[in-house]
């Protein structure tokens, strides 16, 4: 197993980390802004592997303040280290709306994989509300 390495570098240029290693390894440019992280640890992202975008909160991603979106995304994701999320039912237009925002970086978040629609046995969606809240018709 891979042993953590002490006194690490990792560097980040326009965005993608392009090195990583201790610091006999790797040069840090001369201009470059460093970060202390002396007891800290730096671990990758996380993928959250079943998300839901049907709260109330989500509804009208497309037109939703970025400012709004990027705080709801905080708050039940990225503080928590996701950096990738699957969204496994959720209405697919407005799903598909939040993650264009996200992608062309008009709101913060985390990549955004999705499965569309839920799929359901015909008897599955017995009463009206919830058939209507996940499209179940």
């Amino acid at each position: 197993m891979p042993r953590p390495i002490e006194n690490a570098i990792v560097l980040i240029e326009n965005d993608p980390i392009t090195a990583v290693g201790g610091r006999d390894r790797i040069t840090i440019p001369s201009d470059a802004t460093t970060i202390d992280c002396t007891g800290l640890f730096i671990v990758a992202g996380f993928q959250n592997s079943h998300v839901h975008f049907t709260d109330e909160q989500w509804t009208d991603a497309a037109t939703q303040p970025a400012s709004t979106l990027t705080s709801q995304l905080q708050a039940m994701l990225t503080r928590y280290g996701c950096t990738t999320v699957v969204d496994a039912a959720s209405l697919l237009a407005n799903t598909v709306a939040l993650r264009r925002r996200v992608e062309t970086g008009a709101v913060n978040g985390p990549r955004i994989l999705t499965a569309g629609l839920a799929l359901f046995a015909a008897t599955a969606c017995s009463d009206a509300g919830g058939a209507r809240h996940i499209g179940c018709h």
